[in-house]
């Protein structure tokens, strides 16, 4: 087993204003950008080498692979690809920040221009210019604060052991059984691992790492969501998602339907239900069975949150090929329940 170790910092969180008054720099300067892509999850706090960018910044510190992280999101702005917060969290793993992105700011000036934005007083802030065809394109990240973590790869090879400290550690392993990690983490599968920090019994981070394979480009999530129901929308969603894993779309089976409807009857209702898996089963679907369920805003949102969550992200394991979905409206949000089985 090979034993991977490096060293990381802490940080804060909180958000405020301090907004700069746009005027136009007299000594015009090519954008330099921090890199877009890192090798290991860590935080390191620099000064930008971009003058405009640290005319911006003044005293305020800058954390170099958030910034990393902003760098992606402008060289997507700047090839007129849409962006949002997803994409923002996304660069975020691509460049190795460990902490969440919270909110994203994406501001277009003129050449040499300095906007006026709105950047953080505490916490850590990810800042750049990046120069698009027709203006400079300024991009404000904000992180998450979190306690001190050691560095993590993004990408290892099977049977590396990762120490891990700083917090309480679990991991969801490729088949999606999740891990109490104590002091090291041996990667003993191929696939996507993910790493789930959890401080004051709350999470504060979710790092997927990739053994014996490169970690995709663009992000799982990406549009909107598109059919003429929830259920159907959160069907094509698990299908766009599959397509990125590169695998075969799963099968929509009716059957499984109507179980992840009774469960999710059951859970509106606030009764006692049993678990996903054990429901199936007593369905007749005994060959391998999982399921996860989520409220949150809207159907793209509840994706996500079963996606970066240790407990809920099984039913995105490769050896799951049939799928049921119940999804209803709840106040302002969604519920949506997601059933698998092989």
């Amino acid at each position: 087993m090979r034993a991977l170790s490096w060293l990381v910092l802490p940080l804060s969180l909180s958000c405020a204003h301090r907004p700069a008054e746009p005027v136009v720099s007299a000594a015009p300067s090519a954008p330099h950008l921090p890199s877009p892509v890192g090798a290991l999850y860590v935080r390191h706090l620099a000064r930008p080498v971009d003058p405009l960018v640290a005319q911006v910044l003044g005293s305020d510190p800058w954390e170099e692979v958030l910034s990393g992280a902003a760098a992606g999101v402008a060289l997507e702005v700047a090839a007129r690809r849409d962006v949002d917060l997803s994409t923002a969290r996304w660069a975020a793993v691509r460049a190795g920040y460990p902490y969440p992105v919270l909110d994203m700011q994406v501001v277009h000036v003129d050449h040499e221009a300095i906007p006026k934005l709105t950047l953080p007083v505490s916490g850590d802030l990810g800042l750049v210019r990046a120069r698009g065809p027709d203006d400079d394109i300024w991009v404000v990240l904000r992180g998450a604060s979190g306690p001190a973590l050691p560095p993590i790869p993004r990408e290892a090879q099977v049977g590396d052991l990762v120490p891990l400290s700083g917090a309480q550690w679990r991991a969801s392993d490729p088949s999606g059984n999740v891990r109490v990690v104590e002091k090291g983490l041996l990667l003993d599968r191929a696939g996507e691992w993910l790493l789930e920090a959890v401080a004051d019994g709350h999470v504060v981070a979710t790092l997927p790492v990739y053994v014996g394979e490169r970690t995709p480009e663009t992000p799982p999530f990406q549009g909107q969501l598109a059919g003429d129901d929830p259920e159907e929308a959160m069907f094509n969603a698990l299908a766009s998602l599959w397509d990125w894993y590169g695998r075969d779309a799963p099968v929509r089976d009716s059957g499984i339907d109507s179980v992840a409807r009774a469960r999710l009857r059951a859970l509106t209702a606030g009764g006692e239900t049993e678990p996903a898996a054990m429901l199936l089963r007593r369905s007749g679907f005994v060959d391998g069975a999982n399921g996860s369920e989520c409220r949150a805003d809207s159907l793209r949102a509840c994706l996500e949150q079963m996606w970066w969550s240790a407990d809920q992200r099984a039913i995105f394991a490769p050896d799951f090929s049939s799928v049921g979905v119940a999804a209803q409206g709840e106040g302002q949000g969604v519920r949506v329940v997601v059933m698998v089985a092989r």
